[in-house]
């Protein structure tokens, strides 16, 4: 009878349903940890309004998704999450697309260890003749 009862409901269409991947992310549930850490952000911030102009949020590859991303935007605040020893960056493809097959998304494998020069930037600023890392 169960059998039966299985093919009574109507199949549905492999794959994900359309619309499903692009959802309006506006709602963000927070865990304990992210409120206790957004707490701290926004007191911090608060103390130091105008001396310090702080544009990055550094964490730990933990923290890489949706609701900690949300909780930097909310300060404007990028994040950098902290990636693994083995995580493997890539540029973008540059050159010609093949014209059958798949579109090429990565291009050169970037090494971390032989940065190129024009991806290299300086985190040192000069104030009054002392060097401020």
């Amino acid at each position: 009878m169960a059998r039966k009862a299985a093919r009574a409901k109507k199949k549905r269409r492999p794959g994900r349903s359309k619309g499903s991947k692009n959802l309006h992310r506006q709602r963000v549930s927070l865990n304990p940890e992210l409120q206790r850490i957004q707490g701290m952000l926004q007191a911090f911030l608060a103390r130091i309004p105008g001396a310090v102009r702080i544009a990055y949020l550094a964490l730990d590859g933990h923290f890489g998704h949706y609701p900690t991303v949300w909780v930097a935007r909310q300060d404007n605040l990028y994040l950098i999450p902290k990636l693994r020893r083995d995580a493997a960056l890539y540029e973008p493809f540059q050159g010609q697309q093949p014209r059958h097959g798949p579109h090429r998304k990565y291009g050169q494998k970037v090494g971390v260890h032989h940065m190129p020069e024009k991806d290299l930037k300086s985190n040192q600023t000069e104030d009054a003749g002392r060097t401020l890392i």
